[in-house]
């Protein structure tokens, strides 16, 4: 059975006693980028569990352990998991990043603010089909770029769909290809909006605990400005057509502009 929005493509496999989960890269690239944030990030909280790896006819594929049936968003109200989310993103954030890619500083504040920029300039293009009005276009390009630290070690898409919990609790974060030295608040801004979006305000309060550190909506309101214009952005490339589905995403940018 394929797992949707884990990342790219994952299939849970049964077999006699158990099941596992396959993941089928889509280049080679992205197995050897993953296969080093394993290297490097072993001593991060709950990482999955490579079974085997192998390739057939230049597919790339890896085997894990099955890390639950269960994720942070199919139990959107299990403030446990969310909490351990919290802990695993801090765990993360405190291992040294210098070896985790080939970049020399990773993503900085510097390229932040130009992509910040560039995301609400080029989604102008696909307004119309988004709904999204000029004055909130306008208005995000007047809203200053999110603060960004140096780059620690970072997933850069820990949203509750990729938090995998197991039966006696335990949550492990999957999904790994995009590992990559990135400002901190980058994780956190994303995965305590992320739970504040599917499990409330008790959700996004137990990653916080987690996390140990204090994260407000306040603090992370430029943060996540970004990371909706960048995922409309991104859906309006991707498909065609009028874009009802995001039409919540759309009324939340405008909220967070002041539209």
């Amino acid at each position: 059975m394929e797992l949707n929005g884990v990342g790219q493509r994952v299939f849970r496999v049964w077999q006699e006693h158990d099941t596992t989960l396959i993941r089928v890269y889509a280049s080679a690239g992205s197995a050897r980028r993953e296969q080093r944030a394993f290297e490097v990030l072993r001593n991060v909280m709950n990482m999955p569990t490579i079974v085997e790896s192998g390739s057939v006819d230049e597919v790339h594929w890896v085997r894990f352990v099955d890390p639950g049936h269960w994720t942070a968003a199919t139990l959107p109200h299990n403030y446990s998991a969310a909490e351990q989310a919290g802990a695993i993103v801090r765990s993360l954030q405190k291992l040294d990043p210098s070896h985790l890619s080939n970049l020399s500083t990773g993503i900085v504040a510097s390229q932040v603010a130009s992509d910040f920029v560039s995301v609400f300039e080029r989604i102008e293009r696909y307004r119309g089909r988004l709904d999204l009005p000029r004055k909130a276009i306008d208005a995000a390009l007047a809203t200053r770029p999110p603060p960004a630290s140096d780059p620690v070690p970072s997933h850069t898409a820990p949203r509750p769909q990729k938090f995998f919990i197991a039966e006696d609790g335990t949550v492990t974060l999957f999904d790994w290809v995009w590992a990559t030295p990135a400002p901190p608040e980058w994780d956190a801004s994303l995965a305590w909006w992320a739970f504040l979006r599917s499990g409330g305000e008790q959700a996004a309060a137990a990653f916080e605990r987690g996390f140990a550190a204090p994260i407000t909506h306040e603090s992370t309101r430029p943060w996540i400005i970004y990371h909706l214009g960048s995922h409309l952005l991104r859906t309006a490339e991707n498909q065609s057509g009028r874009l009802e589905s995001v039409a919540g995403d759309v009324q939340e940018l405008c909220d967070l502009v002041g539209v």
